[in-house]
């Protein structure tokens, strides 16, 4: 499997070229198509920048509080950070 990394590499290395007639078309067709619901490609591109892992030191107390409520609502403490910090 790639690392992310080596295929940011590989991609960068991807020369860009105009597009063609047949890219035109494809281009085209998609616009026609398109609900308004798609991600926009600099957004996705821009999400392989972050790993989703955040590690952070807490206070133990607050670690406990936590894992008490996460276990009452019968989620992983994992979830219920991600919840909390969605918020």
């Amino acid at each position: 499997m790639l690392r992310k990394e080596d295929l940011a590499a590989k991609l960068a290395a991807i020369q860009e070229e105009a597009p063609d007639e047949l890219d035109r078309n494809m281009i085209r067709e998609a616009n026609a198509v398109n609900d308004g619901t798609a991600t926009p490609l600099g957004e996705v591109k821009s999400a392989l920048d972050f790993s989703g892992k955040l590690n952070i030191r807490i206070p133990k107390s607050l670690h406990k509080r936590l894992s008490l409520e996460a276990k009452e609502d019968g989620v992983s403490l994992n979830q219920y950070i991600v919840y909390k910090l969605s918020r």
